[in-house]
């Protein structure tokens, strides 16, 4: 079965940081056995624009493909923007934006399906993927599945009628619209009824850690605290760092490393420089992926209390890697989690329970180890990305497979109306 992964947030050359777990994500179902093929649409940006805006540099200096993981990525460009430099401008008119960005990359996009062949397209992000999914449906009848990571698109649809007037046809014609977790799903079909959803959990590419490493659970002073995420709003970083701050008295060696990076980051160092315990809260900012799983392995716990995370892939890293985690439990990894067993969890938004959560960690060695071990063995059975492309296979073929059928019936239908 041959797939095309659409993904707008996918790594390029140029920035292998950018959506590894997309990556992840085509590399497993490449692994279960169907041929893939990505097309990262790439806005076209000049060159000269990254001299103002150095972020964009990951457009700019993009090729127009690539072979990463030992696949093959098409980066076509296209008159649309949907990176956050530009989405507020583009939001006001998305309808009008995508259309634009369709009719300037048609002709490529459309000469790489014609390439590929493609039994089944798998959009990721209905609002922009899922748009030419639907595109490509039209103009060569592939049909598509659509995986949505964020709510915040559904809530977009339920309050802005412009948002729906994109969604809405994207929805109805999937084969099905995959979610990461059932609370989005929930959403979802509050938001769009009528429409097939279905949850998929996300997974994580980490091979488990060596049994050995999780024998550093043990009584020490110098416990490390790791945090790894986008700094902005929802993710509470701030929440975490004031309930750090409440317990570094009782652990006076105990230490916060935060890597990433975000519009919030100048606020967050300017809070943590303004606590006692500032010179033991360090900002690592954004480091490679192999960077993060040193700081994971190194860890004594991982922590991150984010408010409505969709999933959080993140955390089945940290257990990957032997890393007692705390999280939100509105978060949707939290649904395949068990609180005291597999993990921690936290109220959102709720100080006095992080601050439990890290004192229970930081005060027994047996605790961090049991649940440590528990959460390891959990992900090393249950959640690695070869665990859910199996799923994926499944949901793939039956779309592929149902529209195969209907074709057949269609042509001996016209056989039958021409004789």
């Amino acid at each position: 079965m041959r797939v095309l992964f659409l993904a707008t947030y996918f790594p390029r050359p140029s920035n292998m940081r950018m959506g590894t777990w997309s990556l992840d994500h085509a590399a497993a179902l490449r692994d279960a056995g169907m041929e893939v093929q990505v097309i990262s649409l790439t806005p076209a940006i000049p060159r000269l624009a990254a001299r103002v805006v150095p972020s964009v540099a990951t457009y700019t200096d993009c090729p127009a493909e690539a072979d990463l993981s030992g696949i093959k990525v098409h980066y076509p460009r296209w008159w649309c923007y949907p990176i956050k430099q530009f989405w507020r401008f583009m939001s006001r008119a998305p309808r009008f934006f995508l259309s634009l960005g369709w009719r300037s990359s048609r002709r490529e996009v459309l000469a790489i399906v014609d390439r590929f062949q493609p039994d089944v397209v798998l959009a990721n992000h209905s609002l922009v993927n899922g748009f030419v999914a639907n595109q490509i449906k039209s103009a060569r009848g592939i049909p598509y599945i659509t995986v949505d990571h964020e709510v915040g698109d559904f809530f977009a649809c339920r309050d802005h009628g412009r948002w729906m007037k994109v969604m809405k046809p994207v929805a109805e014609e999937a084969s099905v619209g995959v979610t990461v977790s059932r609370t989005m799903e929930d959403i979802a079909e509050q938001v769009l009824p009528g429409v097939a959803f279905q949850t998929i959990y996300n997974g994580a590419s980490f091979p488990p850690c060596d049994q050995s490493m999780l024998d550093r659970h043990v009584a020490k002073d110098d416990m490390v605290v790791f945090c790894c995420g986008n700094l902005y709003g929802r993710k509470d970083i701030q929440l975490l760092i004031h309930a750090f701050d409440r317990i570094s008295s009782e652990y006076p060696h105990a230490r916060l490393r935060i890597a990433g990076d975000g519009p919030d980051r100048d606020t967050l160092e300017e809070i943590a420089s303004a606590l006692p315990s500032k010179e033991t809260i360090e900002f690592l900012g954004s480091i490679e992926h192999d960077a993060v799983q040193v700081e994971m392995q190194q860890a004594d716990i991982f922590a991150l209390v984010g408010w409505a995370e969709p999933f959080g892939v993140v955390f089945l890293e940290a257990m990957a890697n032997g890393c007692p985690v705390v999280v939100s439990n509105d978060a949707g990894v939290a649904e395949i989690l068990q609180d005291g067993e597999t993990a921690i969890f936290t109220e959102p938004r709720d100080l006095e329970s992080v601050v439990n959560a890290l004192r229970s960690l930081c005060e027994s060695d047996q605790r961090r180890a049991t649940i440590a071990r528990a959460g390891h063995a959990f992900y090393r059975d249950s959640c690695r990305w070869d665990h859910r492309a199996i799923e994926y296979r499944e949901v793939l073929a039956s779309c592929a497979n149902a529209h195969q059928t209907a074709t057949q019936i269609l042509s001996r239908s016209w056989e039958g109306i021409c004789e």
